[in-house]
Formats: C-alpha cells, structure tokens, sequence
C-alpha cells in the first residue's frame, strides 16, 4: 500500500496526468457560464490536496534541506502554498471582504509550468535558449530602433491624415 501511494503522488507519469486533468477543470472553469459549478470548484480543490499530498511525501522521503535544493521543488512550493489560499473560495459566500482571495485564483494557473520538465532534455532546450537569445540580443536592439525611427516618420508623414 505504501509503494503504491508514493507511485502515485511521485511517479512523474501520474503527477503529468493529474497535471493535464488539472488544466482541462481549470479552462472549464475560466467560463463565466461553469464557473459557479461547485463540484468543478471542489474538483479543483481535490486536485489542490493531490499536490499537497505530492509535495509532503517528497518532503518526508527527500528531507527538507534535499527536497528545497531543486528549483521546480521550490517553485511548486511557492505556487502550492499561493493555491491554498483559493480553496477560501469555496466558502467565499459565507465570508464578507475576501474578494482578495480571488487573486489568488490565477496563480493556480503557473502549477501548469510544472509540465515543462516532462519535456526531454529540457536543460540543453534552456541552455541553447539562452544562448541564441545572447547571440540575438544586437538583432533585436537594431529591430526596435528600426521600428523606433519608422514610427517617427511615419507620425511626421501622416500626422494630417491622423
């Protein structure tokens, strides 16, 4: 039982899953039309609990000081403990002033970042990223003073027409 609870809360498969349904309640949810659907809300929260769950047990099997050491751990903190805070949504009507709250909302949508390390080989896509953004910077300081110095023209040119 035990090896099956931490397959399914670690296992990088099954947490991409629940990711993916995750995602599927959350764009259904951004309709004005489903968006007062409570067992979407509480689906929602359901999903919350996962990640809560995910996040203790790779907490208690890596210790804190390992687990902290990794960045996606420590941004899946920061968005898990900022996603607490919309599950006062649920009884946000039987509370007064907790429209904040509902900012709180939107920073369910960064969990979805998650995804990204599932891609292969992702810290060579990242480094190589940076690289060609490096070698690219002059190219886009020429293209906005480019754009820049056009503009200007074309203001002076049809500022009548305008």
């Amino acid at each position: 039982m035990k090896q099956f609870l931490t397959n399914l809360f670690i296992k990088d498969r099954n947490v991409a899953l629940v990711i993916l349904f995750n995602a599927i309640v959350l764009f259904i949810l951004s309709f004005e039309s489903y968006e007062g659907l409570w067992w979407l809300s509480a689906t929602d929260a359901l999903f919350l609990i996962y990640f809560l769950i995910e996040a203790l047990l790779k907490i208690r099997l890596l210790s804190w000081k390992k687990y902290w050491a990794s960045g996606w751990n420590r941004f899946d903190f920061l968005i898990l403990i900022l996603s607490l805070l919309s599950i006062f949504l649920l009884f946000a009507d039987m509370f007064q002033n907790l429209a904040f709250i509902y900012v709180f909302r939107v920073v369910r949508v960064l969990r979805f970042f998650k995804f990204i390390k599932f891609i292969p080989n992702i810290k060579e896509l990242v480094a190589g990223i940076k690289r060609a953004f490096k070698a690219s910077i002059f190219v886009l300081l020429a293209f906005f003073v480019y754009s820049f110095i056009i503009s200007l023209i074309s203001c002076r040119l049809f500022q009548d027409a305008a």
